[in-house]
Order: structure tokens, then C-alpha cells, then sequence
């Protein structure tokens, strides 16, 4: 269905078309991401990466917009992270991710990483009042 005006129903018309991805792109993005887990994860029982979450993960976010490299830089800035704070040991790498995707979606939107904030924020729910 289409509005009066020849566009979608729901479509904004001031977000600019993302261009199509080129085929195999999320095979790269798993093979990309396979490649920057740190070498002590790679040596853990549970798999660093699981091909079929992570393909999926990659779709939804390009679904929403995000490029190619969006998401490299995503896959980079969480490496980073577990790099200076280790994972558990009962969770994967790629677990890790799909469970962090929001944080660093928004450090992406934000043009934000944890590095460039000086000032640590804790969340208010930790904090005791007396």
C-alpha cells in the first residue's frame, strides 16, 4: 500500500536508501569475525563463532541500515572489549556479541566508544542509598 504521495506506509522519507548489499557480504562479516576473536578464545570446548547466528545478526542490522563496514566496526570495538574484560569461560565469543549488539549499535549511532568516554557511569540500580 502506498500513501497519497507514492511512498510506503511507515517509509520516512528523510532516511536515505542504504544500497544493496553485495552478495556473500554476511559470509564475510562471519569470516571477518572468526578472524579478530583472540587467539585464547579460539582455544575454548565451545565454538568462537557460530555461522548461522551470527549470518542472521548480520542481516537484521543491514535490514536496519547499518553498512558493511558499520558492523566491522561493531565486531572491532566488541574485540576490543573482551580483550580488556574476558568473557566467562561458558561464554562463547559470538554469544558475547549478539548479546552486546544494542551497546554497540547505539556506540555506532552515538559516533562513541568506551575508549573515548573518560568518566565510568554505573548503573543506579547498583548503587546503594543509605
Amino acid at each position: 500500500m502506498n500513501d497519497d504521495w507514492g511512498r510506503g506506509l511507515g517509509e520516512d522519507p528523510d532516511r536515505p536508501k542504504s544500497p544493496a548489499p553485495k552478495k556473500g557480504y554476511r559470509l564475510a562479516l562471519v569470516n571477518f569475525f572468526r578472524d579478530s576473536v583472540p587467539a585464547d578464545y579460539a582455544l575454548r570446548l565451545n565454538s568462537s563463532t557460530n555461522g548461522k547466528a551470527l549470518m542472521k545478526c548480520f542481516a537484521t542490522l543491514v535490514a536496519h541500515g547499518y553498512t558493511d563496514d558499520d558492523i566491522r566496526q561493531m565486531i572491532l570495538q566488541y574485540m576490543q572489549e573482551i580483550s580488556r574484560r574476558p568473557l566467562p569461560m561458558d561464554v562463547a565469543p559470538w554469544r558475547g556479541f549478539i548479546a552486546n549488539l544494542d551497546k554497540l549499535a547505539n556506540q555506532i549511532d552515538n559516533g562513541t566508544s568506551e575508549d573515548s568516554t573518560s568518566e565510568t557511569t554505573t548503573d543506579r540500580r547498583l548503587l546503594r542509598e543509605d
